[in-house]
């Protein structure tokens, strides 16, 4: 499959070349050409829905091992919303208990296999939770090397110390307090994303990132079909991979 600018205007390009050049154009991100239809109807566990969707997507790339050490358990809890019963889909089990541990874990795995360790650099901004998804995952596989810049005093303590004092057998992870807040942390990342094909993002803006998030909404479908999903999002990563799994058949009804 190929990838479009949001643009409009650029070739469509392969899915390596959105990972070294993150931003096609000023305010603008890449998207696939086209939302294939899945069936999922064999699909069981989120590995399952991860498997089929990236084979979806990057069948060149993906294989069934590259999940063979992924931890993210999830569950659904019903919960009482003023006078309704909702179910609560918890994606905060996994290793930093945010549901960003879904796309940095297959973003890792991506980037290992694609890029040389020597000469590429992951450059990730956060405000908090994204830093220590991608500090866990990327120090536990012995891949890109990664800076996380984030803003000075303006994250939590137990956020920091995720991304400051995560296990890092490889000494992959430097982590950069920024005199700032996440705006300037943004800004920074942005410009040094301009600067050099080797110089790779794992922020929502990744593909790598997005595709697998699509999985948990798809999966979260599967078991309770035709529901309205309520989704809490900042960068609006979050809503658009729930877009596409909706259009890629999971019964969504509305979002």
């Amino acid at each position: 499959m190929k990838f479009v600018s949001t643009c409009g205007t650029l070739e469509p390009v392969s899915f390596e070349y959105t990972l070294k050049h993150a931003i096609p154009s000023e305010k603008h991100l890449w998207m696939p050409e086209s939302i294939p239809l899945v069936n999922f109807s064999s699909c069981n566990t989120l590995k399952d829905f991860i498997n089929t969707i990236m084979i979806a997507f990057v069948p060149e790339i993906w294989t069934l091992d590259m999940l063979n050490d992924f931890v993210m358990p999830i569950k659904v809890e019903e919960k009482i919303f003023r006078t309704r019963t909702i179910k609560e889909l918890q994606l905060f089990h996994g290793p930093t208990e945010a549901f960003k541990d879904v796309g940095t874990q297959v973003a890792a795995k991506i980037y290992a296999k694609l890029f040389d360790k020597n000469t590429h650099r992951v450059v990730v901004a956060t405000s908090g939770d994204t830093g220590g998804a991608v500090a866990s995952a990327f120090a536990r596989t012995n891949g890109i090397p990664v800076t996380i810049l984030f803003p000075e005093g303006k994250i939590s303590l137990y956020q920091e110390e995720q991304i400051t004092k995560v296990n890092d057998p490889y000494f992959k992870i430097l982590a950069l307090s920024i005199n700032g807040n996440f705006d300037d942390c943004q800004k920074l990342a942005k410009k040094l994303l301009t600067l050099s094909p080797n110089l790779l993002s794992s922020n929502s803006i990744s593909l790598a990132r997005l595709l697998p998030q699509i999985a948990y909404h798809a999966w979260v479908a599967s078991k309770y079909p035709k529901s309205t999903l309520i989704i809490p999002s900042g960068n609006m990563g979050n809503v658009v991979s729930a877009m596409m799994a909706k259009k890629m058949s999971a019964p969504i009804t509305s979002i």
